[in-house]
């Protein structure tokens, strides 16, 4: 039997040590106490006709018991009242007095433990989930599930999926990449009458060769500028600027709640000469790529960078998430914003070339748009490169990189 008595200010190894401990003679104990049931019943719903009680609560201490991994152990175990209402049912079932002992009192030592370490619950799992990875994906996903479904009624709007592309391709000074960012959200709508829809923000300022042009090139002025009705479930009145000082705004119109007034909107603009096609110092300041902001509380997003052939092509994509909450979106080249770095599982991979090997179902006109895209702008699908990150319930207002090790300026002479 281990004996916890934590005190309040413990260090990760011991608490990683005592997790541990707990962990395994939960295990043991609960163990010990199945196979002393009659039959020894071995499946949850075996377990749970023996004793009485819901096939989820034996479910999951199986399922616990199963694991040689004590943080398992202890990750999925039912809670402690869940467990002492197991101990009483094998009480009527004349289990030895000495299992029945040793089981509450690894009952005793979780709810210890769960008191004592985390303060609940909860804080225990993420606790776990920090050294455990399996159980860490779990806590996460039902963690951001809990973002998403607070951000949504306090903003009183939601999207199905949010996709986000950016194309990069060399711009003709040999220097630079130009960049197509095109956005489009599939079923947004408004989950409160009074709740403002912001797809996209724009900076006014005086013309400069980097300054957001629409996709022919033109100074953008309104809302046909950047919205491209034929990919958008809805006509381009859907959507108006609403102008604060030097900031345009782009925000769906409708009167419409609930999933009946979903839509799809998508638009583009091109960002001329916005990244830099080599290193401009050190190798310390190598990242380039394009940046997402979760600006809708969205069940999917899904970032795709297409790069012509010629840009960054030894590099394969790292993902960053940020929390923009302080300092606003990030550099990942600024060693001052490591301290808002979220630490949440994303993966980018390589999909393909060509628009034909980039088909998304959520999307069905993807291959259209890139194809659009590149006719605007005279570029050759053919020549793209693809890579895609999948995140469930990206986290509300938290900025997503998907960067490249651009190369020494010598190799792109």
């Amino acid at each position: 039997m281990v004996k916890t008595h934590c005190p309040s200010n413990l260090g990760t190894e011991h608490t990683n040590s005592l997790v541990i401990a707990v962990g395994r003679e939960l295990c043991e104990a609960f163990r010990q106490l199945i196979a002393a049931l009659p039959a020894s019943p071995g499946r949850p719903m075996q377990l749970a006709e023996t004793l009485g009680l819901k096939k989820d609560l034996s479910s999951r201490v199986l399922n616990a018991i199963r694991t040689s991994e004590p943080l398992a152990v202890a990750h999925r175990m039912p809670g402690p009242e869940a467990l002492r209402r197991l101990v009483a049912a094998a009480r009527k079932k004349r289990v030895p007095a000495d299992i029945l002992a040793r089981a509450e009192a690894a009952i005793g030592e979780f709810e210890e433990l769960i008191r004592n370490v985390a303060g609940d619950r909860a804080t225990l799992d993420g606790i776990i989930g920090a050294w455990l990875p399996d159980a860490r994906q779990k806590v996460e996903m039902l963690a951001k599930q809990a973002m998403y479904r607070g951000a949504s009624v306090i903003k009183g709007c939601a999207c199905h999926t949010h996709l986000a592309i950016s194309i990069l391709h060399p711009c003709d000074d040999g220097k630079h990449l130009d960049g197509v960012s095109a956005e489009s959200f599939i079923g947004v709508r408004r989950l409160s009458p009074s709740a403002v829809i912001k797809i996209a923000t724009q900076r006014i300022h005086a013309p400069t060769e980097k300054t957001a042009l629409s996709l022919d090139g033109r100074p953008i002025e309104s809302h046909r500028d950047v919205l491209l009705p034929a990919l958008s479930v809805e006509p381009a009145g859907q959507i108006s600027i609403q102008r604060t000082g030097p900031v345009m705004h782009f925000t769906l119109d409708s009167d419409g709640v609930g999933a009946r007034a979903a839509v799809n909107v998508t638009c583009a603009v091109l960002q001329p000469c916005c990244l830099t096609r080599h290193q401009l110092q050190s190798a310390e300041h190598r990242k380039r790529g394009p940046n997402t902001v979760v600006v809708v509380p969205t069940t999917q997003l899904i970032m795709d960078t297409l790069l012509h052939e010629d840009a960054y092509f030894r590099s394969e994509p790292t993902m960053y998430m940020y929390d923009t909450s302080g300092e606003g979106t990030a550099d990942v080249n600024d060693p001052t914003r490591l301290m808002d770095r979220l630490s949440l599982s994303a993966q980018a991979e390589f999909i393909g070339r060509g628009p034909e090997t980039m088909r998304v179902s959520e999307f069905p006109q993807y291959v259209e748009l890139i194809e659009h895209i590149c006719e605007k702008r005279n570029w050759d699908a053919r020549k793209l490169r693809a890579y895609r990150c999948r995140i469930a319930y990206p986290m509300y207002g938290s900025q997503i990189s998907m960067m490249f090790d651009a190369p020494p300026v010598e190799e792109c002479q």
